[in-house]
């Protein structure tokens, strides 16, 4: 089991997916935190959740 969870593989599609999931959490992240790509930044996010 611990074999199949650590082994690598030789396709590019995980890394991919990866990176395109990296980059849409990042994004996320920037939004709530930053007010970047639209959002409300960190102390309007803070006040949404009183």
């Amino acid at each position: 089991m611990k074999n199949k969870l650590f082994e690598t593989s030789e396709s590019y599609a995980p890394l991919f997916l990866r990176v395109i999931l990296g980059l849409v959490i990042l994004m996320h992240g920037m939004q709530k935190l930053f007010g970047c790509f639209g959002g409300l930044g960190f102390s309007k996010t803070m006040l949404f959740f009183y």
